[in-house]
């Protein structure tokens, strides 16, 4: 009878010890299972029920916690969560915690945080969709503005779609293409109310889809035909303007910018009382703020096709320490709006009248000037392109024999001299 108390006893403790064996699945980076030697990471259970915890499987340190609702062996990306779940950096910092109802669906807050532990984004999600379209992002301050993003995925933010002749807009792959064949303006709209006079709208542009003539880009505050604002690019060239009441003001039309490529990020910034127009992070106009007379913002095209990458909106603290009004060179147009009157630099590397620059696509404007002084009198030429070269980045102007007359120019070229 003792011996069969013990050997029960035996068999009990086995059972326990088997339970209590923890289930190890290794991962890439992508949450695909792999071999132990190549693991991005790797997941544990636990005793209890449904909840992992996961770790950096070089550093050892935590990567992940919380509730798995259908947790697999082989395919980590597929996971549906539940409660509260959190992701770290490597050097154990919180980096993402999320809160998820019992479907696995995001209902609650999201919050993401930087390397160095501190909140720089909160989102709030009922049932899998972003409260108000908007969430809440942090500086380094801990300043807020709130943020409306669209990456056009499922046109989630519900943007007019048509299939007009010679006129269409229509969610694609990685973005909104807008196509119009006619010479009638096009437009894409929708509500935004923008409620602070600190904002910025920006937006991607693809522009391997610009025809020459192609003229595309964001209107703004558009109540009617007669009262927008608006800022638009081809291919080498933006312009910036205000419609009110069907009279167009401190206008810029086709104004030529070096800083447009084949993808062109145009943002506008309203900061109180001023408002500048941006491509690619470098600012190419601004001037006294305009009230927004409508709630309408969107998208643009005239003769052509645009495709439009991502869309973004912020209202609140906007920073703009790259902007020094009081530093910047500038001359008024139409006694208003002010462009930026950048000194392009450029070399004289013969007494011909070759110069060296790296401004690149100049063979796309009109005219070509450049500005010397000798003798300490300031001189102006006509240039044309000579060469355009995109491989090692530099342009060579020719200065037109007929605007150079008999003078000798001083040149100063030193091959080993970085420009």
């Amino acid at each position: 009878m003792i011996k069969k108390l013990v050997f029960g006893f035996l068999i009990a403790s086995g059972f326990a010890a088997i339970g209590q064996k923890k289930n190890i699945s290794y991962f890439d980076e992508k949450g695909r299972l792999t071999y132990e030697e190549s693991a991005f990471y790797y997941r544990e259970s636990t005793d209890t029920a449904n909840y992992f915890r996961s770790y950096y499987a070089k550093y050892k340190t935590k990567y992940f916690e919380g509730y798995i609702l259908n947790a697999s062996d082989t395919a980590d990306y597929n996971n549906k969560y539940n409660g509260l779940c959190k992701w770290y950096y490597t050097n154990g910092k919180i980096k993402r915690q999320s809160e998820y109802n019992n479907e696995g669906i995001l209902s609650g807050v999201r919050s993401d945080y930087n390397l160095r532990g501190q909140l720089i984004k909160k989102t709030e999600y009922i049932n899998g969709k972003i409260l108000n379209d908007r969430y809440l992002e942090y500086d380094s301050l801990g300043h807020t503005s709130y943020v409306l993003k669209d990456d056009f995925v499922d046109n989630a933010f519900n943007w007019p779609i048509s299939l007009e002749t010679g006129k269409t807009s229509k969610i694609k792959i990685g973005g909104l293409e807008l196509i119009n064949t006619t010479d009638i303006d096009s437009y894409v709209l929708k509500d935004v109310k923008i409620d602070s006079l600190n904002y910025s709208i920006e937006t991607l542009i693809n522009s391997l889809y610009l025809l020459p003539d192609t003229k595309t880009g964001v209107v703004f505050g558009y109540k009617d035909l007669d009262n927008y604002n608006y800022y638009y690019i081809t291919n080498s060239k933006f312009s910036v303007g205000f419609r009110k009441n069907g009279v167009n003001y401190n206008t810029i039309e086709d104004f030529f910018t070096p800083d447009l490529n084949n993808f062109n990020k145009l943002k506008i910034v309203s900061i109180e009382d001023s408002i500048y127009f941006f491509i690619n992070d470098k600012l190419q106009t601004y001037c006294q703020t305009s009230k927004l007379v409508g709630d309408k913002i969107g998208f643009y095209v005239n003769k052509g096709n645009s495709f439009f990458e991502s869309f973004i909106i912020k209202e609140g603290n906007i920073n703009l320490n790259l902007v020094d009004k009081k530093h910047l060179m500038s001359y008024k147009i139409n006694g208003h709006m002010k462009t930026i009157n950048d000194v392009y630099s450029g070399v004289f590397i013969g007494k011909t009248g070759i110069v060296l620059t790296e401004i690149k696509n100049l063979n796309r404007v009109n005219k070509i000037l450049v500005e010397t002084c000798i003798n300490d009198t300031l001189k102006l030429y006509e240039a044309d392109v000579l060469k355009d070269d995109f491989i090692y980045n530099y342009t060579l102007l020719k200065i037109r024999i007929d605007t150079l007359g008999t003078v000798n120019l001083t040149y100063n070229y030193n091959p080993l001299r970085k420009l």
